[in-house]
């Protein structure tokens, strides 16, 4: 279960061009019903189609073990990173898919789901929570905006439209109407924390200071016609040649108009200590302290309609394909979280056996976190009416090595044509 909650990978998508897979893509489903003429209509079977993307850095290796029948999180562990931990997890279902054949155009409806998450600490605050205050004492402790979560989850209804130009062009988009179901989010920034020893003084022995901003939203209305948004996925594939060719592809670049309650707290806290004389009660005085810091560090709620961009993803990239039907692919793609980008570079190399309409694509990719990401995609055409598609993505170097952080990453599409 920890697996599922924590981490991110990033997954290989892939076109089919009549009995072969491309590496790169439009989309298989729509390109399918393009190059068979025999076929007009394709299923996406209900509930069968996911992704599942999750990332981690740390690695998961460096603080979480498993001892007999239960799994345990080793906090001294996961203190050692250089900058700030990065936990990313990201799901896409395909609840239903629908593509029918028109003349020379593609026409899709969808149903789909998205639960994103993203979570963020810098090393100083992990280093304060673990190990203490004791190291920075009598130095000031400043934290940057790198302590956030983000928790984004929706429904798209969705149109597609897809189409041969001519012989080298392929254009497609798909139009999404979105329906928020859940947002959370929460930030401390701009945040500093010092104390000070008086020991040889006559006053208190110790001083604290707390300069902190906080923040934090929650959605507050889930009626019918709450939180909408729209988005738009964008197919490009040009063949320069037979063997050369180039694509793009633009996946869910939208917005949400949500409805939200934001609570901010914006305070100075200057602690030397509780004074009181021996007529006095000291649970007055705590009452009195504890009282001050809820005036000093009050929330403040205001209801407003936000606007909040999708986390989206771009794809450029290039293949040649060999006369044996095999290809290469070398892709770059840009991923859009909520506070943060992930830029990966992929080599892709596609083997196929057409005597069994099968297909294998191992690639390697690298990105700032990860750099030994080795996944394999299987596609598979059974008896000219399904079509299965599975991949997984770096999962045995993100469970059983000390990298300093990992991806992994399920997939599996099951398509019915007829």
């Amino acid at each position: 279960i920890l697996l599922i909650i924590f981490f991110k990978c990033s997954y290989i998508q892939a076109q089919t061009n009549s009995n072969i897979l491309n590496v790169h893509e439009i989309s298989i489903k729509e390109n399918v019903l393009m190059n068979d003429t025999l076929l007009h209509h394709l299923l996406e079977i209900p509930f069968l189609g996911f992704d599942i993307s999750i990332h981690s850095a740390p690695g998961l290796k460096k603080f979480l073990t498993t001892q007999a029948n239960y799994l345990s999180i080793n906090f001294n562990d996961y203190n050692n990173f250089d900058d700030n931990s990065h936990h990313l997890f990201d799901v896409y279902n395909q609840l239903l898919g629908y593509s029918f054949r028109h003349e020379k155009n593609i026409y899709s409806f969808g149903l789909s789901h998205r639960l994103f998450s993203e979570f963020s600490l810098s090393s100083e605050l992990v280093s304060l929570i673990i190990d203490g205050n004791s190291q920075y004492l009598n130095q000031k402790l400043s934290m940057d905006n790198q302590n956030y979560g983000y928790i984004l989850n929706y429904l798209s209804f969705d149109f597609g439209y897809y189409n041969q130009i001519n012989n080298q062009l392929y254009l497609g988009a798909k139009f999404k109407f979105i329906k928020g179901i859940n947002s959370f989010g929460m930030e401390l920034k701009n945040t500093s924390f010092l104390v000070s020893d008086n020991l040889n003084t006559s006053q208190n022995p110790f001083e604290i200071e707390l300069d902190a901003e906080a923040s934090y939203f929650i959605n507050t209305n889930n009626s019918l016609f709450s939180n909408l948004g729209s988005a738009i996925d964008v197919y490009l594939d040009y063949d320069y040649n037979d063997r050369i060719s180039f694509y793009t592809h633009a996946y869910d670049i939208g917005f949400v108009m949500w409805k939200e309650d934001h609570y901010d707290s914006d305070g100075i806290l200057n602690f030397d200590g509780l004074n009181f004389s021996l007529d006095q009660f000291l649970d007055t005085e705590y009452n009195m302290l504890q009282d001050s810091i809820l005036d000093i560090f009050e929330l403040q709620q205001h209801s407003v309609s936000k606007f909040r961009v999708l986390p989206f993803m771009i794809n450029l990239g290039t293949s040649y394909s060999f006369y044996d039907s095999s290809q290469i692919n070398l892709n770059y793609r840009i991923k859009k979280n909520s506070h943060s980008f992930i830029h990966t570079t992929k080599f892709s190399y596609m083997y196929h056996l057409e005597k069994y309409n099968f297909s294998i694509i191992p690639s390697y990719s690298i990105n700032k976190y990860d750099y030994t990401n080795i996944s394999i995609l299987l596609n598979k055409r059974w008896k000219n009416r399904f079509y299965t598609n599975v991949y997984c993505n770096n999962i045995i170097d993100f469970i059983f090595t000390n990298s300093g952080g990992g991806d992994i990453g399920l997939g599996c599409q099951l398509y019915f044509l007829f």
